[in-house]
């Protein structure tokens, strides 16, 4: 079975550049709906520092998580500080979510073109 691979994959730079390829594929996944799941969370910040309403707070990590509905004005843990103020606020996680799926597609398209070269360079030297 790891012959077929091998012969599948071609060198270890491509296997290299397959392995990467998924990495980015799942942080793309996860950064898409992670996105997806922060406008219901987002009204609960209050003056960029704390959660509006508490029991349980709510949390940016690992996915976003509205706070519970007893009524109080609780502060932020430095871990989601960190996450509002440098990833969500500045925009910034967008960036990471287009620039990873950007790559996910750039390096798919690279494993592409290196399988089909291998293939043409097999079936030239078979004649």
């Amino acid at each position: 079975m790891s012959q077929f691979y091998n012969n599948m994959l071609g060198n270890k730079k491509t296997k290299y550049t397959l392995v990467f390829m998924c990495l980015f594929l799942l942080l793309a996944i996860y950064l898409s709906i992670y996105v997806m799941m922060l406008p219901e969370v987002l009204p609960y910040v209050y003056k960029e520092s704390h959660w509006r309403q508490t029991s349980p707070p709510g949390s940016f990590f690992p996915f976003p998580r509205k706070p519970g509905l007893a009524d109080a004005i609780v502060p932020m843990s430095p871990l989601d500080w960190f996450i509002y103020t440098f990833f969500i606020r500045t925009y910034l996680i967008y960036l990471i979510l287009l620039l990873s799926w950007g790559t996910t597609i750039e390096l798919t398209i690279k494993i592409a073109k290196t399988l089909v070269k291998e293939k043409q360079q097999e079936v030239n030297y078979s004649k």
